[in-house]
């Protein structure tokens, strides 16, 4: 494999990335320096690990960085349930925005055991 970006994970994971950027746009602004913050790290680590990971040397190496991956991914699982309950966004913006977030999850999980 030649890059990062030929894994269909990373292409999925770089939409739902592109979405929490989106989505955080109408949060209030009292929220940048701790919601849209936190979130904003979290969806981007879920990217970035995926990236840093395929460039190591070894499958042991890769994994440990597909694990980080994963738990950014579940990190703003929470998130994406708090703007809920505050209002920040709609039952279906949750619905659909969680939706992306499963199926990047599912071929995280899926790449994990491949390698495992």
């Amino acid at each position: 494999m030649s890059s990062y970006k030929d894994l269909l994970v990373y292409q999925r994971a770089f939409v739902f990335v592109s979405l929490v950027y989106r989505l955080i746009k109408h949060f209030p602004s009292e929220e940048r320096y701790a919601l849209i913050s936190q979130f904003t790290r979290a969806a981007v680590s879920v990217i970035a690990n995926i990236a840093e990971g395929q460039a190591k040397p070894t499958k042991k190496d890769f994994l440990k960085f597909l694990y980080i991956s994963s738990g950014s991914l579940n990190e703003c699982e929470c998130y994406i349930d708090l703007a809920l309950e505050l209002g920040y966004i709609t039952k279906e913006q949750h619905t659909y925005i969680d939706e992306k977030r499963r199926e990047v999850g599912y071929l995280l999980s899926k790449l994990i055991k491949s390698m495992q």
